[in-house]
């Protein structure tokens, strides 16, 4: 059987739609005859036999469409049919009575105009035709007008009768119409098998209920926790499950919750219920549950697996020591951050704490479960670095694996991959890294597959990548993507407030590493700490107090421990006498401070100063003498 058929209740339609759907080439569409109670057997044959569209008319169509369980089309009477009909009953002189169906009743009207007197008497699903047709009888009409039932039962009663016939126009429009309501119908069907699909392949047990607390869908994994079959909770009511725990009563109450421990039966779970409220008015709920045993069963996998491959990130925003405003407001911003998946770019000073911030960006982050990669672009050979971002096929050069390998892109797949230094990555290859970021695919070294990807990115540099681009050294385009959002973390010179902090931090890792019990820094220590100018940032700050931890045989820090043995990079000191002397290539003096040494960091703000306004107040001028850009510049000027 056809996926459309058509029901016509007289011969003379059934031969039309015959040749309308020889003609037209329908190769989807078929006719039968039937007529009332022999048109809607037929029409449940179709149905059974795999029929996904009916088209009918008249009180056929009315029997169809109130049971049937797929759509149907009503053939519709066209202008064209009403005319003829019309012309046809000019030269009728006796009372002419209208009966039918809504779809018929409409259009009689112009006959009054030409004189003729019009009874319409309009049906119903279970009205008498016969009982009708004699009341109008007795209102003095002696010719009946109306569709095939109506003709046969009048003719039978010895009434005059006319059938409006539905033309060929009318016809092929209902049978477009159905082949749209087809459409539509495959289109529903197709995403129902995808969603019931979707909802059997996931982990968490899905339960779906009307607003009368009737199961509409559940999945198997749900299906698995209940101990029952689809076809025994499907349709049935929410209450006959009241025995597997509370949870059961709350979702018909429409109780919200989210992520909570409850249990069916015996089972624990972690489940999460979402009311639907339309308008006001309660329409179901959305339940969704996991198995407490599989969620950490399958999550310590996930684990040690990413933990075996070293894709983990280990720190987070509470590791993060500091006193300062300014990394306060980093970390607010960060946190931010974490809450979108834009790629991110940070910047800052080399032993600031970049790749510390886009760790902590990752485990704050919906994608914390997912693997953390991070590969240094500076430390990869630039021959190496393409095979190790986006993998490459099997054979695709000699020694390469068999099979082919994953590329740092791949092993990154729903997670975070961080890319370090990223203005040391090769001009060849950052349009390659765009086509990748923009278009979230990726392809394998002599691959012919485009593999999908979700991937955040994140990008640190300790260089000025607006300078490099100026420098035809990195791709503005490329810039602008990777650098969505911008975190700029301060150097350590920059937040003298965290040194004391961070230096006691270290003291105690130190102590506890190397067995030495060591009650802290004597003030002096403290005080140089403090006013030391640090190249290195926070690293160069770690590498002291190791140092020191190691040297020191006191109670507390020294000056000495920490001078002892350095190069002349760093001052001398005299213990006896705590001064500090400072060679003449390391310090400044100025007349407007007498005979008094400036700290670093006033000498360092007084020659920035200076050549500022040497240079008649120039940025570009000051920067080249300085060798630093512009952000830096505005940051040390204010």
């Amino acid at each position: 059987m056809s996926e459309i058929v058509l029901v016509a209740p007289y011969k003379k339609m059934l031969a039309d739609a015959n040749r309308i759907i020889e003609e037209m080439g329908f190769k989807n569409v078929s006719a039968v005859l039937g007529d009332l109670s022999d048109g809607l057997i037929a029409a449940s044959r179709a149905v059974d036999d795999g029929a996904k569209v009916l088209i009918s008319r008249g009180g056929t169509y009315s029997m169809i469409h109130y049971v049937s369980p797929v759509p149907v089309v009503e053939i519709r009477i066209s202008a064209i049919d009403m005319a003829d009909m019309i012309k046809e009953l000019q030269s009728v002189s006796d009372v002419i009575a209208v009966v039918g169906y809504a779809n018929i009743m409409s259009g009689y009207e112009l006959l009054s105009q030409f004189g003729k007197k019009i009874i319409k008497a309009e049906l119903c699903d279970k009205d008498d035709v016969a009982k009708k047709i004699r009341e109008c009888g007795q209102k003095g009409a002696h010719v009946i007008v109306g569709d095939a039932v109506t003709c046969r039962i009048g003719q039978e009663l010895g009434f005059t009768c006319y059938l409006l016939e539905s033309g060929e126009r009318a016809l092929l429009n209902a049978i477009n119409e159905a082949q749209r309501m087809l459409a539509a119908v495959n289109r529903e069907q197709e995403l129902a098998d995808k969603y019931r699909t979707l909802t059997d392949s996931v982990h968490d047990g899905v339960l779906a209920t009307d607003e009368h607390n009737i199961i509409v869908a559940v999945n198997r994994p749900a299906c698995r926790i209940f101990g029952l079959s689809q076809l025994e909770m499907l349709g049935k009511p929410l209450s006959a499950y009241r025995t597997y725990g509370a949870i059961i009563e709350q979702i018909e109450k429409g109780i919200a919750f989210s992520d909570e421990i409850k249990q069916i039966g015996v089972t624990k779970i972690v489940a999460s219920n979402s009311p639907i409220v339309q308008s006001g008015a309660f329409r179901g709920s959305i339940t969704v549950f996991q198995d407490v045993t599989e969620v950490q069963t399958r999550e310590k996998n996930i684990r040690l697996k990413m933990i075996d491959k070293g894709f983990v990130a280990k720190y987070s925003f509470n590791t993060i020591v500091y006193k300062s405003k300014k990394i306060a407001d980093c970390i607010a911003i960060a946190k931010k951050i974490s809450n979108y998946n834009s790629a991110v770019l940070i910047e800052g000073q080399s032993g600031v704490g970049k790749e510390l911030f886009a760790q902590s960006i990752h485990n704050e982050s919906q994608r914390r479960y997912a693997p953390f990669v991070a590969v240094n672009c500076a430390a990869l050979p630039p021959a190496l670095i393409e095979s190790v971002l986006f993998g490459y096929a099997e054979g695709a050069f000699t020694g390469s694996s068999k099979g082919g390998k994953e590329g740092m892109f791949e092993l990154a797949h729903t997670g975070t991959l961080f890319l370090d230094e990223i203005g040391e990555l090769p001009l060849e290859l950052q349009g390659r890294l765009l086509r990748v970021v923009q278009e979230h695919e990726v392809m394998r070294i002599g691959g012919d597959a485009i593999i999908p990807l979700d991937v955040r990115l994140i990008c640190a540099t300790n260089r000025n990548l607006h300078g490099l681009v100026r420098e035809g050294k990195f791709r503005r385009d490329l810039l602008y993507r990777i650098n969505t959002l911008s975190l700029y973390i301060p150097s350590l010179n920059e937040r003298p407030d965290d040194i004391e902090l961070l230096s006691k931090r270290f003291l105690a890792r130190y102590c506890s590493q190397y067995a030495k019990d060591i009650q802290g820094f004597t003030p002096e220590t403290i005080t140089w700490l403090q006013e030391h100018k640090y190249e290195g940032n926070v690293r160069e700050l770690q590498s002291l107090i190791e140092r020191a931890v190691i040297i020191c045989d006191n109670p507390q820090i020294t000056l000495r421990d920490l001078s002892l043995g350095l190069s002349e990079t760093y001052d001398s000191y005299d213990d006896d006498t705590d001064d500090v002397s400072k060679s003449s290539g390391d310090s400044i003096s100025m007349e407007s401070h007498g005979s008094s040494f400036l700290s670093l960091k006033d000498a360092e703000q007084a020659y920035i100063q200076q050549v500022y306004e040497q240079s008649g107040k120039s940025v570009a001028k000051t920067c080249a003498v300085l060798g630093i850009n512009r952000s830096t510049l505005w940051r040390k000027l204010k």
